[in-house]
């Protein structure tokens, strides 16, 4: 019995909060973990699931990216809620949108990468539906990630995760990792458009390789799973700046041998 309720309790916490709406991807998402609960309580689990990410299988991308390194590991699994930045030199549709960073929120989901992949490929298209928590330390909604970090881009353009900022009491400090793109994947055509569907697609996957400026032991991150974050095809009608919501799944890689 100590198995179901970790597994009820793990990944339905926030399900019965007032606040969340009906949508076919949180029917999906309810649907799921009621299969792993089915499936604890007729295996008689008794012992919770525990977060070995030697366990976890990252996605392949549509054009596959580089391979992570045999000598790293790897060492966390987040989805990222924000945004990412555009700006246009005139609204008109003879000029593009032109990418100028992102900014997001970061959420620990290693635990249910290692046990649970179904409902990990499901977190970024519905993180995409909810809003970022109204106070900047809460968990999201609907399954009560909690916040691990968070990511920029520096005033010299360069991707930065800071992942130091981990509330006490686990104090757990994995570094600033600032990076460079080393390749990228056209997202799925089955991708999220955005929010509620409507959008214009889902932003890249990419493969990022840590540059100077980084601490920690992060050699390299993976985006993948994208869910929305690309602008409209043309600055017609579009201001001088402007954002785009998106979430996604980032896969941290760490030099093997590292705490």
């Amino acid at each position: 019995m100590y198995g179901i309720i970790i597994v009820a309790t793990y990944l339905t916490t926030a399900l019965a909060a007032p606040t969340l709406s009906w949508s076919p991807a949180l029917g999906e998402f309810y649907a799921a973990v009621d299969r792993h609960i089915q499936v604890a309580r007729q295996e008689g689990t008794v012992n919770p699931p525990t977060c070995d990410l030697s366990k976890a299988v990252q996605p392949v991308a549509p054009t596959p990216l580089p391979a992570p390194d045999a000598s790293w590991k790897l060492s966390e699994v987040i989805i990222g809620r924000g945004v990412q930045n555009y700006t246009c030199a005139s609204a008109s549709k003879n000029v593009k949108p032109v990418a100028v960073g992102a900014i997001a929120s970061l959420y620990n989901v290693s635990c249910i990468a290692a046990n649970y992949p179904d409902i990990l490929s499901m977190l970024p298209a519905l993180a995409l539906q909810y809003s970022l928590p109204a106070n900047p330390a809460a968990n999201l909604e609907p399954s009560n990630l909690e916040l691990v970090g968070h990511h920029y881009f520096t005033a010299n353009g360069t991707p930065t995760f800071d992942l130091t900022t981990v509330p006490e009491p686990k104090n757990q400090d994995f570094g600033v990792a600032a990076l460079k793109k080393n390749s990228n994947s056209t997202a799925p055509i089955d991708a999220p458009k955005g929010e509620n569907g409507v959008g214009d697609g889902s932003v890249a996957w990419l493969k990022l390789d840590a540059t100077f400026g980084s601490t920690g032991d992060i050699k390299a991150v993976y985006r993948i799973n994208t869910a929305g974050g690309n602008p409209p095809t043309t600055c017609e009608s579009s201001p001088a700046y402007f954002s785009v919501q998106y979430a996604s799944e980032y896969w941290f890689y760490a030099q093997s041998g590292s705490s």
